[in-house]
């Protein structure tokens, strides 16, 4: 084993130090896996089997973090869950981490997503299932339905996987559960889909199949896909085709911010610079240097953007970065849009070379390929989109690097602190003073 991964691997096993927060005492055990992966054992009567014995964690994996200091930190962990004489199934557990101390749940116990119930439930979705998919030949009528949580984040929205078992094979979908807009989500998903079955440069996303508004749930069709991100840095593909990726991507954002038309809010950006604001905090308790830097670049690109007006707002996906981007079959897929709305096209450019960025500083040895694929990105882009402000793309590009710094401490990613949060601001200040 090389000396860094050794020391990699040193630092996966020590726990978590986050003794800094004395409103938190346990603050430190969120990442103690063991000691969590115990708790949900020991605590979670709705756990155990109908004999009573308990269940056992094989595995317990963080997923997402949201800190508050001094008031609570909310964590979710992807749980292998094994009940007595039972096969192993993957959920989702959350920790609520309070002054009071630690208290676990699973993910469908959400007072804010109440819908997570019936929709974490096999036998009601297979009744849902067979009702969407009753007279489709080339269906045939579901017979089971495996459901399995992919993606959480509490009282905002959930991804479910249903892998149905039909009489001719196996189908899977996807359904998102929304605490709200997911009608209007809904609407946007169709409009993008039906433009995309017409238009080649636009970029493909999931066929929408259905809203049940009871379940504030938007129904998906499954994609194979692959990250975009894994295949671009990945030396054993060709270097043109993954030039070829970067001229797509910017050639399908360009036609997306083309579009005539969709609903969505609109993204401004105040908009952004107000959303950072909580990143402060954290940022404080852990490093008060760093947070004092954060706040100072904060204030000044609102004084950059003070009584500057910003460009025609054009169909926007409103958080676009290089992890929204799949491959499927050698086409880009968008697999996230519930951001989507009207903005400044800088918001979106900008955000996708912060992605790019943040990819380098997180990994050196892709910096030389980063940077080019930013090159190719940009020119494609220019080639086929809207006209881009040069002030307004290098704020833009600052507010989302800022992002990715300050969010590094809401979702206390610790072993990130000692040394990349400053490089990202170093970026950023780079941006905000070109």
């Amino acid at each position: 084993m090389g000396y860094r991964k050794l020391i990699r691997f040193i630092n996966s096993k020590r726990p978590a130090t986050l003794g800094f927060d004395p409103y938190l005492p346990e603050l430190p055990q969120v990442f103690d896996c063991r000691a969590i992966a115990r708790l949900f054992e020991e605590h979670w009567p709705d756990l155990a089997s109908h004999t009573g014995a308990p269940v056992a964690i094989r595995s317990c994996r963080p997923s997402t973090t949201k800190y508050w200091p001094s008031e609570r930190c909310v964590t979710t962990y992807v749980l292998t869950v094994e009940p007595p004489g039972q096969a192993a199934y993957p959920t989702i557990g959350v920790i609520e981490t309070t002054p009071a101390g630690l208290a676990p749940r699973l993910f469908h116990d959400d007072a804010q997503l109440p819908w997570l119930v019936q929709a974490a439930d096999p036998a009601a979705m297979l009744a849902r299932f067979s009702a969407l998919l009753k007279g489709r030949a080339d269906q045939g009528r579901p017979e089971t339905c495996t459901v399995t949580p992919v993606r959480y984040h509490p009282g905002t929205r959930c991804t479910l996987r249903y892998d149905l078992r039909l009489g001719q094979g196996q189908r899977t979908f996807f359904g998102k559960v929304l605490h709200k807009n997911g009608a209007r989500l809904m609407a946007s998903m169709q409009m993008l889909y039906e433009r995309s079955q017409v238009e080649p440069e636009m970029p493909r996303v999931p066929r929408p199949l259905a809203y049940w508004s009871e379940l504030h749930m938007l129904v998906t069709q499954g994609v194979e896909a692959d990250r975009l991100r894994d295949r671009l840095f990945d030396a054993s593909e060709a270097h043109e085709t993954r030039q070829q990726w970067m001229r797509d991507v910017g050639l399908h954002l360009a036609a997306l911010h083309a579009c005539p038309s969709i609903e969505g809010r609109r993204h401004r950006f105040e908009h952004a610079l107000r959303s950072l604001s909580p990143c402060a905090a954290p940022m404080s308790a852990a490093n008060p240097a760093l947070a004092t830097r954060f706040e100072a670049l904060l204030e000044e690109a609102a004084r950059f953007a003070r009584g500057r007006a910003e460009p025609p707002a054009v169909v926007s996906h409103g958080a676009f970065r290089l992890s929204q981007c799949w491959i499927h079959k050698r086409c880009l897929v968008l697999i996230d849009v519930d951001t989507v709305g009207w903005a400044n096209p800088a918001l979106d450019v900008g955000g996708f070379l912060a992605s790019l960025d943040w990819h380098a500083i997180r990994q050196p040895r892709c910096a030389a390929s980063a940077e080019h694929a930013k090159r190719t990105f940009l020119a494609s882009y220019r080639e086929k989109g809207a006209a881009l402000d040069e002030r307004w793309l290098a704020l833009y590009h600052a507010a989302a690097l800022l992002e990715l710094a300050g969010r590094s401490f809401r979702s206390l990613t610790f072993r990130k602190w000692p040394h990349l949060p400053w490089r990202v601001l170093d970026a950023a200040q780079a941006k905000l003073r070109t």
